[in-house]
């Protein structure tokens, strides 16, 4: 018997470098678009010898649409131009690769293939057999140079062949016949019918004439086969053994429902009891609160009767101090203490008006200053600041002198109105600097009128 132990696939649609191993038993599932179709298709291709692609997606769809060109590029879908795009343009190699294992001889081999494709679109194929398991490169050039690891070529790959297998380790096969051929006899001497019949497992398409069927591929033989009772019994089989199923669900069900209700019965029986307990513990509860609330009213009876008494006492005592209270008005408004006071606090109201008035006029005041401290200030900073680089040789030797005397005047004016503001915002102003600061301003005007007549 020989059993499959691994399949390899190098650049075989949206397979890059894969090697998968296979267990005795082996299901290939997935969701749509995964590869299952594509891994069929590539095993296909080695237990078949048929790379012309007709049989390709069978396993998915009857309607195959798939090629080799596009296995191999890796087409993935079309642009709005209806250009192909494809993941493997130029130049590069593929291999499927399957490893199985004689248990008859005791040794594993290896069946597969190899395409070269080129920048043309063009390929070349080649099936080959190894007498031996998977190579330890694993069909790439990772044992020859430290660079970009790659599949080897065809050439590249009968070299290493040669080199490390020997004659009798492998076999290259000149066309698809000749290894159809060797793989009828490698695998048992399988009859021709063999690939017909390997087809029509792969298909998607159930097979309607089983009679048929059994003739051509089963029985051998050229007479008709009744099987009409073999397909009643089998019919009878599965409705028995649907009806089955439907019994077992059943009785499943019944036993669900049984547990079920039993834990129903035993729910309901401890939620009575708990609701029983529950209205137990509330009666005990109200009856103590029942218990202390007599109690509490005979006590607030009394005490109630108590504040009454209390209060008839705070009533008389209250009227007596009413009383007490009109008599010490009535001597208080009498007594000279009282007039006094009464006047002193009507001239405390005036004074208090005449100080808002002076905090008024002392505000306006001190906003005048400010801004007059800006204007004469900050225009004596800008004329210094303008004239103090201007090349007075156009003057005479007397303005000169006055020019220089007022631009001095200007920045020392500008430092006093800047000495003033600072002062108006410390609250610290005297009143002799503000005198001062007027006689400055009188007396730079005057220089300032005497230099304009001169200029």
């Amino acid at each position: 018997m020989k059993k499959l132990t691994k399949l390899r696939l190098i650049n075989w649609h949206l397979f890059a470098n894969e090697t998968t191993d296979i267990d005795n038993i082996t299901f290939l599932t997935g969701a749509n678009g995964t590869g299952k179709s594509t891994i069929i298709d590539a095993m296909q291709i080695v237990l078949l010898g048929d790379t012309s692609g007709r049989n390709f997606n069978k396993a998915a769809n009857d309607r195959t649409g798939r090629t080799l060109r596009g296995y191999l590029r890796g087409e993935t879908g079309e642009t709005d131009k209806g250009e192909v795009m494809c993941l493997r343009p130029g130049r590069f190699t593929s291999y499927i690769a399957m490893e199985f294992f004689d248990e008859l001889d005791g040794c594993p081999f290896t069946l597969g293939i190899v395409f070269d494709s080129f920048e043309d679109e063009s390929e070349e194929h080649h099936f080959f057999y190894l007498k031996s398991g998977f190579p330890t490169n694993n069909f790439t050039n990772s044992d020859l140079i430290d660079n970009v690891v790659r599949p080897l070529t065809y050439k590249e790959f009968a070299q290493y062949c040669r080199e490390s297998l020997g004659e009798d380790g492998y076999l290259f096969f000149d066309s698809n016949l000749a290894y159809q051929q060797f793989v009828k006899v490698k695998f048992g001497n399988l009859p021709d019918k063999y690939f017909s019949l390997f087809k029509k497992a792969v298909s998607f398409s159930p097979i309607t004439n089983i009679s048929n069927f059994i003739t051509e591929f089963v029985c051998d033989v050229d007479y008709k086969i009744d099987i009409e009772p073999m397909q009643k019994n089998i019919e009878q089989y599965k409705i028995l053994e649907l009806e089955a199923k439907n019994l077992k669900v059943k009785l499943e069900s019944l036993e669900n429902i049984k547990e079920a209700y039993s834990s129903f019965q035993k729910i309901k029986n401890d939620l009575k009891l708990s609701e029983y307990l529950t209205d137990r513990s509330e009666y005990e509860s109200v009856k103590c609160e029942l218990e202390q609330y007599q109690k509490n009213v005979t006590s607030h009876h009394s005490r109630l009767e108590e504040i009454s008494v209390n209060l008839e006492e705070y009533l008389s005592d209250i009227e007596d101090f009413k009383r007490q209270k009109e008599q010490y008005l009535a001597q208080k408004v009498g007594s000279a203490g009282y007039s006094l006071s009464s006047t002193l606090s009507l001239q405390k109201e005036q004074v208090m008006g005449k100080i808002s008035a002076i905090n008024l006029t002392y505000q306006s005041l001190v906003t005048s200053l400010r801004q007059y401290c800006g204007t004469f200030g900050r225009g004596a900073e800008n004329f210094y600041n303008r004239f103090r680089d201007l090349d007075l040789d156009f003057m005479t030797e007397s303005d000169r002198r006055d020019m220089t005397a007022f631009l001095e005047d200007s920045a020392d004016l500008a430092a006093t109105g800047r000495a003033i503001e600072e002062a108006i915002t410390d609250d610290s102003l005297t009143p002799e600097a503000v005198r001062n600061f007027q006689a400055e301003m009188n007396e730079y005007k005057q220089k300032a009128l005497s230099l304009t007549r001169s200029c």
